[in-house]
């Protein structure tokens, strides 16, 4: 009999394929791609540290800093460097309202800085005056009368002069008042008291300055410069030269004031002075002697004025120098030959 065939085996029902996953293709590293991953050395480190600390701290530079988008290949900003995270905690959250700005200076925009703007000031009338009388006594031609109170005491007399004066000052109000005080209550202790004798004290004033030069009391008169009107005062000069009474003029109308508690004086006058104070007094009348009254001839001689301004110097400089290289130009030039002057009749020979 024929052997049986083998039965068939039961097919298992298939199993059905999965599903296929993406397969992402990873490009190939690149060149430059691997010099960033490879491991930084020791002294690269140090380089990075130093460019960090070179870099500006300005807050404008520190903003565009942080406006700033990463490279491709840089790390990212959740995973900040040591040395970057030091560089972003001193930056202030208002770094943005102190960035520097140029001022403008035209019209309507930034104040401009405080100009020194005398020149452009328009002063008081009387100033005004002042200023130009100055200008004019230095330019048109000034008579002796008057320029001989541009003549001055120097600092040094006009010191000892004045230290001797406050002496001889007259008393103040409070002074005066607590004198009369005294000699009431000394009347009211003793009605035979005998009145104080009277204070030597300097004569101030046109008026009681000239009654005591023309009664010869006075032993030395001091006239203020700048006295105005100058009519006032510019007589005195003279007529101590004539009595032969010692004179000086100071400066100023206002130094002279503070001795006599006033705020200007023109003229002041010593009439006697203590015992003490004589070989003082003496020597400061030996410098005025020989300041003023010595020189009173000269002086009352001398012209003041015509002291031109400076763009006449200049121009006056250009003229020269234009004379003289005329001058010099005309040096130089070969000199022409003199014709002779023609015979005249008496040197003409005598013809026969």
């Amino acid at each position: 009999m024929a052997p049986k065939a083998a039965k068939p085996a039961a097919k298992k029902p298939a199993a059905k394929p999965a599903p296929a996953k993406k397969v992402e293709k990873k490009a190939a590293p690149s060149k430059k791609a691997e010099k960033k991953e490879a491991p930084a050395k020791k002294g690269d480190k140090k380089k990075e540290s130093k460019k960090a600390d070179k870099r500006s701290s300005r807050p404008s530079d520190a903003k565009k800093a942080l406006s700033k988008k990463p490279a491709k290949g840089a790390a990212k900003k959740g995973d900040p460097k040591k040395g970057d995270k030091k560089r972003l905690k001193k930056v202030s959250k208002y770094a943005a309202l102190f960035v520097p700005r140029p001022r403008d200076f035209s019209i309507g925009q930034d104040v401009p800085h405080k100009r020194d703007l005398t020149r452009y000031v328009r002063w008081p009338k009387y100033i005004k005056q002042q200023r130009q009388k100055v200008v004019l006594m230095r330019r048109l031609k000034v008579p002796p009368a008057v320029n001989q109170f541009r003549y001055v005491l120097d600092a040094v007399s006009k010191k000892q002069l004045f230290r001797l004066a406050h002496k001889y000052g007259p008393e103040s109000k409070l002074a005066r008042k607590l004198r009369l005080k005294k000699v009431a209550e000394a009347k009211l202790k003793n009605p035979k008291t005998p009145d104080a004798p009277r204070r030597t004290q300097i004569q101030f004033g046109v008026r009681p300055v000239t009654r005591v030069v023309q009664r010869k009391q006075a032993k030395l008169v001091v006239i203020a410069s700048n006295v105005d009107p100058l009519e006032l005062v510019i007589w005195l000069p003279a007529l101590c030269k004539k009595l032969e009474i010692p004179y000086c003029i100071v400066k100023d109308k206002a130094s002279l004031g503070r001795l006599v508690h006033r705020k200007t004086c023109s003229c002041i006058a010593f009439t006697d002075v203590k015992s003490e104070d004589k070989a003082k007094f003496q020597k400061m009348l030996e410098a005025v002697k020989a300041k003023f009254v010595e020189k009173y001839e000269a002086v009352r001689r001398r012209w003041g004025g015509q002291f031109l301004g400076v763009k006449h110097d200049l121009k006056m400089k250009k003229r020269t120098a234009a004379a003289a290289a005329a001058a010099g130009n005309k040096e130089g030039a070969p000199k022409k030959a003199r014709k002779a002057p023609p015979p005249t009749a008496a040197a003409a020979p005598a013809s026969s």
